[in-house]
This record gives C-alpha cells, sequence and structure tokens, in this order.
C-alpha cells in the first residue's frame, strides 16, 4: 500500500477534486455539461476528504499536499455561506417578509401556499410554474383577502408561468422575461416609509439536459435587473435554477445583490428537494441589494411540489437612506 506506484494512484485519485476545485474557484462553468455538474459542488466537496485520507494512507507527500489545496479551496467557497454577514446600517425603514415558491406545473397544495403566506404574515409572494388552474385555486382560496395586488401571468400546461401577490398596491414595470421561455413579471411595489423598490419573480430555465438549455439559462440570468436604477431597489425572488457555485449567478450578484440566505448563515439550506436520482440543492434565492438587511430565512415543505416555500424577512432603507 506504500509503494511508488500506491503513491502515484494516490495522486491520481486527488486530481479529479482538485480539477473540480479549479473549476469551481476560476468560474469556469461555463456550458454543457460543466453547468449542471457544478450544481453539486458541496456534495464533491464533503468527498474531498476521500483523497485526503488515501495519500495520508500510503504517505504520499504529494497527494496529501494536493488533496489540502483542494480541500481548502472548498472550504473557502462554500463555508462563508453558513456563516452570518453584517447587517447594513442604511436599513433603518419598514420590514418587509417576502416569500417564494415553485408550484411544479399548478400542482402545489396551493391551500398550503395560503395557509404560509398567513402563518408567516407575507407581505409579497412570487410564484413560478403558475397555471391557470393553480391561479384559480389560490383566489378560491382566499389568496386576495391576504395579498390582494396582483401581477400575474399564468400558462396552461406548462412550467411557464409565473406571479406576485402583494399586500401593497403594485405597479406592472418590465418583465425580466425578454425572449426566455418562462414568464418573470415584474412590479414596482408601494412600501409606506421604504425608498422606491421593484420586485421580480425569477424563474431561468434549467440548465439540465443540453448546450441549448444552458444558453438559455445564461440568457435569463444575465437579463435580470440590476440591484440599483437611480433611487430605486429591485429585489429578486424565484427559481434561479442556478446555486452559489455558478459563476452566473455570482455575475448577477456582482451587480449589487447579496443572497438573503448567505446573509444570515443558512446558505447551504437546500431549496429544492432533490428526487430518485438526484440529491437536493440550493436553487431558489431570495436577493436583496446590498442596502437592505435580512432578519431571517426560512424554507417549508409544501405537499406536490418538489420546491420549498422560502421566506425572508427584510428591513428595508427608509427614504432619506437613498438620498
Amino acid at each position: 500500500m506504500r509503494s511508488p506506484a500506491a503513491r502515484g494512484l494516490a495522486v491520481a485519485f486527488v486530481l479529479p477534486w482538485l480539477l473540480w476545485a479549479a473549476v469551481r474557484v476560476f468560474g469556469w462553468d461555463a456550458g454543457y455539461p460543466l453547468v449542471p455538474a457544478i450544481s453539486f459542488t458541496p456534495y464533491v466537496a464533503v468527498a474531498s476528504v476521500l483523497p485526503l485520507a488515501g495519500g495520508i494512507l500510503v504517505r504520499s507527500r504529494l497527494a496529501v499536499a494536493l488533496a489540502l489545496v483542494a480541500v481548502t479551496a472548498f472550504a473557502a467557497v462554500l463555508l462563508p455561506r453558513g456563516l452570518s454577514g453584517s447587517t447594513p446600517t442604511t436599513a433603518a425603514g419598514p420590514v418587509l417578509r417576502v416569500a417564494t415558491m415553485n408550484l411544479y406545473f399548478g400542482q402545489a397544495d396551493t391551500d398550503a401556499v395560503i395557509r404560509l403566506v398567513d402563518a408567516r404574515a407575507v407581505d409579497v409572494l412570487a410564484l413560478q410554474e403558475l397555471t391557470p388552474e393553480a391561479l384559480e385555486r389560490l383566489l378560491e382560496g382566499g389568496i386576495s383577502e391576504l395579498l390582494p395586488f396582483q401581477v400575474v401571468s399564468p400558462e396552461a400546461r406548462s412550467a411557464g408561468g409565473g406571479g406576485l401577490f402583494s399586500r401593497f398596491p403594485l405597479t406592472e414595470s418590465a418583465s425580466a422575461s425578454g425572449e426566455g421561455l418562462f414568464q418573470q413579471p415584474g412590479a414596482a411595489i408601494d412600501v409606506p416609509g421604504a425608498a422606491a423598490l421593484t420586485v421580480t419573480s425569477v424563474h431561468a430555465f434549467p440548465p439540465a439536459t443540453t448546450p441549448a438549455s444552458v444558453r438559455q439559462w445564461t440568457a435569463d440570468l444575465a437579463a435580470l435587473p440590476p440591484a440599483r436604477s437611480g433611487d430605486g431597489l429591485s429585489l429578486l425572488l424565484g427559481d434561479f435554477n442556478a446555486t452559489l457555485d455558478h459563476a452566473a449567478l455570482r455575475d448577477v450578484l456582482g451587480a449589487g445583490y447579496a443572497d438573503a440566505a448567505s446573509r444570515v448563515g443558512m446558505g447551504w439550506t437546500l431549496t429544492w428537494c432533490g428526487n430518485d436520482a438526484l440529491p437536493g440543492l440550493t436553487i431558489d434565492h431570495v436577493l436583496v441589494p446590498e442596502p437592505v438587511a435580512v432578519e431571517s430565512f426560512d424554507v417549508a415543505t409544501v405537499a406536490g411540489t418538489d420546491h420549498r416555500f422560502v421566506t425572508a424577512v427584510l428591513r428595508l432603507p427608509g427614504f432619506a437612506a437613498l438620498a
């Protein structure tokens, strides 16, 4: 086990983890199949202890050194999302409770969604994969009594519909859909005592199966509005079909956003439950402009969908903070 051949095998064994870490750190995840693969970086990171243990077992200094480089790189990019960040001092305005949910072709239990909206005093709800049937169930269940202002674009028998529901008045604004295949409605929201604010229900195309799907996903993320435009701020809520390990999502963050879950040390929280073939992922996000503080983040399971109900409590900046 400690022969030159064994040590050579130990070095070869560590190379896939080292290459994966390099792709993640340097943002080389462009195209198919790298984009869907990089989603599973947290699981690969956990498994990186295997080549480290192998190097120690055969006493290969080179294998141990390379494995430590990979482990350190993974730790550097993954650990921060589990640590609470700082709260912006400019966020002294009203509290806004936001939520997002992918309804899975409209099949989610809409009564459960309404109960969660009520129990968590949600002010703004972003829905993806909203169908006419799901919208009808929501309306019949009393969603308008809780969130009377709505901008909705349901689509029948597809994953393309989307909607915004709000306690405060909404004025429909430019959609982020562009030439995308999914509806991504946007609206200005009039929150008393807060700076000008727009909100978008995000649903990027899943980059899961083909190079064309990756190109569409990349275009969808690139079309999202910046966090700040003039004196106004933008909130992005929804199913990005992207994790923080995707360079394309980090580019969105680079436009002035922060991930709400990571702000409060919950960036590892799974929002997509996985299936028989794949483990869970964190692909649903609440992205907030830097001046917005995050007070809490939570998820809940809803029957009928493979996504979780995501909630964040935000503290908005007041008028004077952005003057």
